[in-house]
Parts: structure tokens; sequence; C-alpha cells
């Protein structure tokens, strides 16, 4: 079995993290990026092909046009909608996982943090309570004094479907984007800040909004990175994205919000306001009470793969 060298520093650059490895080579996320990608596609087909195979027999509705439209006619609120549209993104997570351990590069808990604990629920719980402060009761507010009041578009089972998928569509996002692209920018670069930037860019590029959504989505990528980076890790980034898709889907599936891509210029007020808040409230608290401290200050056992 192949092992990974690593020593754990007591501020280690989560950014800049896979070059810590041993087994890291500047050209393995190249190759990782074109397995993940065909995997990705055919993971996706699979999904698609084995819900309009089942909806028949089930009584399931499926619309494709659901799926390849904008935010306008998405459909995350009946099951086969939930599916193939949050579920399509949430496979990422275990894709990442298969190709890491196909290059052998490094674990693939280094994507969950440099901390030298990989992913931790303590800390995602404490960045979670924040990020529902900060950013879904906001939402939720928001949501109520706009007046806006639809039919509800949930089906039983596409409640739960949806409320199961959206924090793993939400991670999946955060694994590949402030995870494996931001950590792959680093390594190259070593420059921390012009690796947020880039996979901010490439973030907001990935989402069909008009202007004004794609300046908010700028300023979420930004936001989100910069917590990436204070959390050394990716549980802060996916508690505030969580906390945000799902009070959006939740209202949106009970008719108290649109989900749409033609936003008004009020938005960029309101990701402005929700990120510099989060970003700071990380900052203040993780400095006071230790939230993101390293397990580990000395150099540790050799990992297997």
């Amino acid at each position: 079995m192949k092992k990974y060298n690593q020593t754990y520093r007591k501020a280690e650059n989560y950014v800049t993290y896979p070059r810590t490895f041993e087994g890291y080579r500047w050209f393995k996320p190249i190759i990782e990026l074109i397995l993940a990608g065909i995997l990705y596609v055919v993971a996706v087909i699979v999904i698609v092909c084995a819900m309009y195979a089942i909806s028949p027999y089930s009584g399931l509705k499926f619309d494709i046009s659901s799926f390849t439209g904008s935010y306008d006619t998405l459909d995350a609120y009946s099951v086969t909608g939930a599916v193939v549209s949050l579920g399509g993104l949430a496979v990422m997570i275990p894709i990442l996982w298969l190709v890491l351990k196909i290059t052998k590069s490094r674990p693939f808990s280094s994507l969950s943090s440099s901390r030298g604990d990989g992913w931790s629920g303590k800390v995602f719980k404490k960045c979670l309570l924040v990020a529902i402060i900060v950013n879904a009761m906001p939402n939720v507010i928001s949501a109520l004094v706009d007046g806006y009041r639809g039919d509800i578009r949930f089906t039983v089972a596409g409640f739960i479907a949806c409320a199961i998928l959206v924090p793993f569509q939400c991670m999946a996002e955060e694994y590949f984007f402030r995870g494996f692209l931001m950590q792959t920018f680093g390594s190259w670069f070593r420059i921390p800040w012009l690796a947020i930037i880039l996979q901010t860019v490439i973030f907001a590029i990935a989402h069909p909004y008009n202007i004004y959504g794609v300046i908010a989505i700028l300023i979420d990528g930004l936001g989100m990175g910069l917590a990436a980076y204070i959390g050394k890790g990716l549980e802060a980034s996916s508690a505030i994205h969580i906390a945000n898709n799902f009070s959006a889907f939740m209202l949106a599936g009970f008719g108290l919000n649109r989900i749409t891509a033609d936003v008004g210029p009020s938005s960029i007020i309101m990701a402005l306001c929700i990120n510099v808040i989060y970003v700071l409230a990380l900052a203040v608290l993780g400095g006071l009470f230790g939230w993101f401290e390293p397990v580990q200050t000395q150099e540790s056992e050799p990992e297997n793969a």
C-alpha cells in the first residue's frame, strides 16, 4: 500500500496543503481532473437513464427539460428532480475520493482539512450555527417580507429527497471548487489569495445567472474561499453553502420564494453583507476559541492509502 509522508504544522496553509505530501506532483491534478470529468459524465448519464427507466413503473414524473434549462425550470422538488439535479452534483464527492485513490497523490482527507483531522463534525456544527444565523435566517425573513406566495411544488417524497440531498450537493461543490480547484491552484502558484480568486471566477462561470447574479456569486465564491482558508478546511464553507441552499430550496418548494436566474441588484448587497459578516465572525470566533487549531503539531505516523 502506498504510504503518505506528511508533517502537520501549527499554521498549515489549507490552500497550498497538497505540496506537503510525498506523492504530490504538479501534473497529477490535471490527470485527476480528467479522470473526474470522465467519471462525472458517466455517473450523470447513469443517474438520468435510471430515473427515466423507472419513471413509467414508479409513477414518478420525469421531464428532461427541467434539468437542462436555467434555474427558472430547475426541478428539485420531485424525487426524480432532486435525484438528478442535486444527486447529479453530489456524486462528485465519491468521484474525487476514487480519483485520489487511483493517483495516490494524497489522501481524500486532505481535501476536507489541513488541520490533521479530516472532516470535523464539531467544527462543522459550530460553523453551521453561525451560518444559520447569518444566512438562513435573513433568507427566511426576506422571503416572508417579500410577500411572494406561489404554489407548493414539493411532493412528500420529493421533500424528503430534497432535504437529504441538498447538504451533499453543497458539500460536493465545496469539495470541487474550494477543495480540489483551490488547492490545485494553491499548490501550483503557492499564492493563497490568487488561488482563492481563480476558484471564485470559475465558480461564478458555472452558475447561469444574469449580471447581478454573477456578481453576487462572485462575492459568495470569494466568501466561501476565505472561509475555507480561515477554517483550514471545508466545514466553514460547506456550512454557509448548506444554510443558503437549504433555506432557498425549502422556501421555493413551499411556494414562499422563487429560484430564478434573473435576480435584482439587491442580491449583490445581501451577498456582500452576509459574506462579510460570516467571514469576520469566523475569524473572531475561531481566533478566540481555537475552533480551527490543528490536532497535531508534530510529525505524524505515515498514513496508509
